[in-house]
């Protein structure tokens, strides 16, 4: 019985990798896309994400606070 209502629920454990999955298939997306990324290529990237990070930061402050 409690096999069955498993399989149909989902284990405790799937259930909390559920919301995951998309944020996981982001960040591979985002590692293909700088994989081929030289060193100088990928300090570019880094500046560019600190410039981008405080905004970011404050968007996402905001809508936790809704």
């Amino acid at each position: 019985m409690l096999n069955l209502i498993g399989k149909i629920f989902g284990s405790k454990n799937d259930r909390d990798m559920k919301p995951l999955w998309p944020i996981v298939d982001e960040v591979k997306e985002a590692f293909e896309k700088l994989q081929p990324l030289n060193n100088d290529q990928l300090r570019e990237k880094t500046t560019e994400f600190k410039k981008r990070m405080p905004i970011t930061l404050r968007t996402k402050k905001r809508r936790s606070l809704n």
